[in-house]
């Protein structure tokens, strides 16, 4: 199966963008440098499976919705108070409870 690895990089984009995470505490998050995030979402490095399995963690969604074989998937609202920066920690959790 081929993949379109530029959609599936603006998807990236899209999910971390729509849970308002900046690169530095994704990257972080991840365990990664934030240049090689960059260059994933760029698409000039490809996400290895860890960083494809912790992502589909973070935002409570499947490989399928991540590597845009479907676009379905429902997005948890996710309140943090007044915290400027997410506790990406607390979004994989409740994400982790709220799975079907």
């Amino acid at each position: 199966m081929k993949f379109d690895e530029e959609k599936i990089c603006k998807r990236m984009i899209y999910l971390r963008r729509s849970y308002h995470i900046p690169q530095e505490i994704l990257a972080g998050y991840l365990g990664i440098p934030k240049n090689q995030l960059e260059a994933i979402e760029n698409n000039s490095q490809k996400p290895n499976l860890r960083i494809i399995d912790k992502l589909c963690d973070l935002y409570g969604c499947t490989y399928d919705y991540l590597l845009c074989r479907t676009d379905e998937h429902e997005f948890i609202k996710i309140q943090c108070g007044n915290l400027k920066l997410p506790d990406v920690n607390a979004v994989e959790l409740v994400n982790k409870i709220t799975e079907k």
